[in-house]
């Protein structure tokens, strides 16, 4: 018991020796802790300190820590007010164990001022605004160096690429004068750009690929340093994306030198391209594909064994193994290309991963924007049904027959997503309607008739049962407007050729792919020997095919001819025609068109025949039939970056007219003609042709061909063309001599105001290369139909 009674004094003790100690340092540690007795600010002059009391942490009455003094300095300078903090803690002497903290601060000075000294170049307007120190404002150096920096990267950016920008700062009464001194330099254009290393591509090429753009005869082209980069890493994508795979190794693509002129107004740029070899595919295998067999997946692809690999081939292999798909409602199919390179070799294995997933099917189709268009309009050029299987070329065919009407803005927003029942997919259309509506008061000359004028009221989306609730509905579209037919009055008066008509067309009767149309006209024409006049009418109906792409149509037209005024010198075809003559025809046709556009078109063909037949059992006072078969093919060569497209156009025309029976001559107004605009350049309009004292007679046969090579000067609105025509007129095609075709060739432009409703202006410069006696030829052929 004794040994036990030792143990637990020892233990009390050992237990008092540790409590001790700490004890009476934590007594001593909060007798040496100080009361905050005041908090104060010292220094502010534009900024009250009470204004940034509740944001601090040392408060009076709390114990004063050194790391909550710190961390409000930081709050403080974080407002960007002020150029310094810091904080001072004094005791107070008669209140021992007290003290008062002070934050001390330097303001900001504010500008008063700000000049922009040597600015010549760039417009003050444009720079001011976008500057972040303003007068008034507080001299932030941060903010001065970002100024500092833009006016800097502003001047490079527009070819000042010496410019030199530094700041002064100017005592000025309540702060400063901020004056930026701007030493601008020459402005430095790009001389050349050459290129070494590149066996496999053109420099032309690679010119077309970069940002960086030479000086042209009538332009230049400034200097950006920092396009240079980007220019680089365009270059290897380029080489990589045309199958040169490794090409972003170190040192392969790099600047060899920029060499700037005496005067540093221009600059010689050279770049180094270490090619290396291209990659060829080893051989392509398809995966996981249970629809269709691999060889007619094979099939599809631009991608071939043993040629050379580009992942432009490879991307759109995808999209269209992707659009094979779509067309059978697997729109949710997989689709993973992996490559396995053969470095050693050059060569890769291509590999298509399919995961076919279930098909889907067309779920609810929303149309939404069309505040004035009715939606059984949109609705029938949609060819896509809810229940049925998805086929997402069908839904792509139904967007662009949307386009072509240009009842809405071209950007037609399609939402996809995933339907209330599995495996359906909703569709959401949204379009944006435009100005359907016309209203043109124009004036022009063509080399044709001379100077023309233009009143017109076009409608193209029509409506003939929108009645108007107000005469304003009638001029702001709100009424005969969102029915999809067409409606045209035009009133067209000119020193040689009148023009009156009216026009009606609805191309869907009773809702089906019926098409109807109406026409009256009256035409006035004065010729040289003689005067014409023609009044009529005609009705069509028309069938549409194949997604409209065939339309099979026939035409009745009535015309009451009026010729008179004829002088001594008209052709004797003329003098017999002499008073009024009346014509019944009938005009069966059919026609096939592919074409993206009917009035520039870049792609596609079309093709179509008509037969009038006029007399016979029609009545009438002429007995004819009439062949025409036209046709016209283009394509795009080159597509730049901007979406503008070099075309190769062809198109030509053949035409056959004939008496029925042995009965008399085919009238002069229905015969063919050859020369001038829509026809063989560099020739006269009917400049071509038999001739009576001096007189054109046209021919029964018609033989025209023309050869055109398109290209975009300035956007959507400017092309330039180039053309080689041929064409040639006689009694049939029999009697036409080969020596005896007319042909030209020559340079020209076209000239789209879109903002009038897309009115064409052609200037062509056609220059005779094959011609015969009695022709006329003219350098200039003119058509043109803009507002005076």
């Amino acid at each position: 018991m004794k040994v036990e009674g030792n143990v637990v004094v020892s233990s009390l003790v050992a237990v008092l020796l540790l409590v001790i100690p700490s004890v009476i340092s934590s007594a001593q540690d909060d007798k040496d802790k100080k009361v905050v007795k005041e908090v104060s600010g010292e220094g502010f002059s534009r900024h009250s300190f009470s204004n940034f009391r509740d944001r601090l942490e040392s408060r009076e009455g709390k114990i004063f820590s050194e790391e909550l003094a710190e961390k409000d300095v930081k709050r403080l300078f974080a407002t960007g007010l002020f150029e310094k903090v810091d904080y001072r803690a004094d005791e107070v002497t008669d209140m021992p164990g007290s003290i008062k903290l002070t934050f001390v601060v330097r303001e900001y000075r504010v500008i008063q001022g700000v000049e922009l000294n040597g600015l010549k170049s760039l417009n003050k307007k444009d720079i001011e605004p976008n500057l972040r120190l303003k007068v008034n404002d507080m001299l932030n150096p941060y903010l001065l160096k970002l100024d500092r920096n833009y006016l800097t990267d502003t001047y490079k950016s527009k070819g000042y690429h010496f410019v030199d920008v530094s700041e002064e700062i100017l005592d000025a009464e309540g702060g400063v004068q901020l004056r930026w001194n701007i030493r601008e330099g020459p402005l430095v254009t790009v001389e050349s750009v050459e290129f070494s290393g590149n066996e496999s591509v053109s420099d032309s090429t690679l010119k077309g690929v970069i940002l960086t753009k030479e000086n042209g005869w009538f332009s230049s082209s400034p200097y950006i340093g920092k396009n240079l980069v980007e220019d680089l890493e365009r270059i290897r994508l380029y080489y990589r994306l045309e199958g040169w795979l490794d090409i972003f190794g170190e040192n392969k693509v790099f600047v060899e030198g920029i060499n700037f002129s005496e005067d540093k107004t221009r600059v010689f740029i050279k770049m180094h391209i270490e090619e290396g070899e291209k990659y060829k595919v080893n051989k392509i295998e398809v995966k996981g594909s249970t629809i269709f067999k691999d060889v007619e997946i094979l099939g599809w692809l631009k991608s071939k064994e043993s040629a050379y690999y580009t992942e432009n081939n490879l991307q759109v292999d995808v999209s269209k193994i992707r659009e094979k798909y779509g067309e059978l409602a697997y729109t949710a199919v997989e689709i993973n290309p992996k490559q396995l390179f053969h470095h050693d070799s050059k060569m890769l294995d291509l590999i298509f991963e399919i995961k076919e997933n279930e098909k889907t099917r067309v779920g609810r189709i929303t149309i939404r924007g069309n505040e004035k268009t009715r939606d059984d309009v949109i609705r029938r050029d949609i060819r896509v049904y809810p229940g049925e299987d998805f086929n997402s070329k069908e839904l792509d065919k139904s967007i662009k027959r949307l386009r072509d009407k240009r009842y809405f803005d071209p950007n037609i927003e399609v939402i996809q997503q995933d339907g209330e029942e599995p495996n359906t997919r909703d569709i959401a259309i949204n379009v944006k309607e435009i100005q359907t509506g016309n209203i043109r008061f124009a004036g022009g000359y063509n080399t044709n008739f001379g100077v023309v004028g233009l009143i017109e009221l076009s409608q193209r989306n029509f409506d003939a049962t929108d009645t108007p609730e107000s005469v304003s509905d009638v001029f702001t579209g709100k009424a005969f407007s969102g029915g999809g037919q067409f409606m045209r009055l035009s009133l067209s008066p000119g020193a040689k050729r009148s023009t009156y008509r009216a026009d009606f067309r609805e191309p869907y009767m009773f809702g089906y792919s019926y098409g109807v149309g109406l026409s009256a006209f009256k035409v006035g024409t004065i010729w040289e020997t003689y005067e014409e006049s023609k009044i009529g009418g005609s009705v069509s109906f028309d069938k549409r095919w194949w997604d409209d792409y065939l339309v099979t149509s026939v035409g009745f037209d009535f015309s009451q001819y009026s010729i008179g005024s004829v002088d001594d010198n008209a052709p004797q075809i003329v003098k017999d025609l002499e008073g009024s003559n009346s014509k019944f025809s009938m005009t069966p046709g059919i026609r096939y068109d592919t074409r993206d556009s009917q009035f520039m078109s870049t792609e596609g063909y079309t093709v179509g025949f008509s037969y009038e037949y006029a007399g016979g059992f029609l009545p009438g006072d002429f007995n004819f039939t009439k062949a025409r078969l036209d046709t016209a093919y283009f394509y795009p060569i080159y597509t730049m970056d901007n979406g503008q497209r070099h075309v190769v156009g062809f198109n030509g025309e053949l035409g056959l007219a004939d008496t029925i029976d042995g009965s008399n001559e085919i009238p002069l107004f229905e015969r063919f003609f050859a020369g001038g605009a829509n026809s063989i350049r560099g020739f006269k309009f009917r400049g071509i042709g038999p001739r009576e004292n001096g007189q054109p007679l046209g021919g029964r046969a018609l033989a025209f061909g023309s050869a055109n090579y398109s290209f975009p000067i300035y956007e959507n609105t400017l092309r330039g063309v180039v053309f080689y025509d041929v064409a040639n007129l006689d009694r049939n095609f029999g009697a036409m001599k080969t020596s005896e075709f007319r042909m030209s060739a020559g340079f020209g432009i076209r000239f789209t105001i879109q903002q009038f409703g897309g009115v064409p202006l052609a200037l062509d410069f056609g220059f005779p290369v094959s011609e015969e006696d009695g022709d006329k030829t003219s350098l200039i052929t003119f058509d043109m139909g803009v507002l005076f």
